[in-house]
């Protein structure tokens, strides 16, 4: 019984496997290059991590106080510091003028993967040639 069960379903699966159910080169690549942006993201926000605790360090601050100075409370500082909320702006501005950090060790610039479609069909729409969005660019 068990086997004849069996046999149905690969039977099954066999004659309505589609086409439209297989993975395409395109989804693969796109796919690698998501996880590629999940990859710098992350290391991204380890270094910057890295960065302000050195930081807090070299001027004797721990996170609850640098949370003071920003106007945050000590759970929220933990938040923005482990990337589960977002530093404002203005944030980001006192961190980097109370500790010299370069804005562009604080601030990320990655596009994910819509957001760089849209560019790119947009730049094609406008037909400026002029204006140019390199894959470097795009991806950084």
């Amino acid at each position: 019984m068990r086997e004849k069960l069996l046999d149905l379903i690969y039977q099954y699966e066999a004659e309505n496997r589609r086409e439209e159910n297989s993975v395409t080169e395109q989804q693969i690549e796109d796919s690698e290059k998501a996880e590629e942006l999940i990859k710098r993201e992350q290391n991204f926000i380890r270094v910057r991590k890295e960065l302000i605790r050195r930081k807090l360090k070299e001027y004797d601050l721990n996170q609850q106080e640098l949370g003071e100075l920003l106007g945050h409370s000590k759970s929220q500082m933990s938040e923005l510091i482990d990337d589960v909320s977002s530093f404002s702006i203005k944030d980001l501005v006192v961190i980097h003028r109370l500790f010299q950090i370069s804005f562009d060790d604080l601030i990320p610039t990655f596009l994910d993967n819509e957001i760089r479609e849209q560019i790119t069909l947009n730049i094609q729409r406008l037909n400026k040639p002029k204006l140019k969005f390199s894959k470097e660019n795009l991806y950084a």
